[in-house]
């Protein structure tokens, strides 16, 4: 009876070797997917972070013209654009492929406010599971004070 017992935890042994590299792969895959998710969540901030800054900015883009005129508070758009574009071409932020899509003039709330839509991509390490890297849009209202 010993000596089946004895054979028998003779063939076991070893059997608990054959899953560290499965563990090991695990944990390594684990780890990637932690990272890249980081990396995507930190871009995502950055570009709102881009986007905030440069809607904030162009709010800036007031009608001097109108608002000597009339006292009223309005946005000129031309100037709002360039305002937004030269604030995104500023920041870079470490975020790769940032384009402004557009920086426009929008009503909130019976206030003039700006638009501003960025779009952005950043890269992941591992790209452990899906695309290599993550394609990212923000969108930011700001509106004239």
């Amino acid at each position: 009876m010993t000596q089946q017992i004895a054979t028998a935890r003779y063939q076991e042994r070893g059997s608990a070797l054959t899953m560290i590299p499965v563990l090991v792969l695990i944990i390594v895959m684990a780890a990637g997917l932690v990272v890249d998710s980081a990396i995507g969540f930190t871009a995502k901030r950055a570009l709102v972070d881009t986007a905030a800054a440069a809607a904030n900015d162009a709010a800036n883009g007031l009608d001097a013209d109108s608002l000597f005129d009339s006292g009223s508070i309005r946005l000129d758009a031309g100037l709002v654009n360039r305002i937004a574009a030269r604030t995104v071409a500023a920041r870079g932020d470490g975020l790769q492929d940032v384009k402004l899509v557009s920086a426009r003039v929008v009503d909130a709330e019976g206030r003039p406010a700006v638009q501003v839509v960025l779009t952005g991509t950043a890269h992941k390490v591992f790209g452990v599971f899906g695309e290599r890297e993550w394609k990212l849009r923000a969108t930011v209202v700001s509106t004239a004070r």
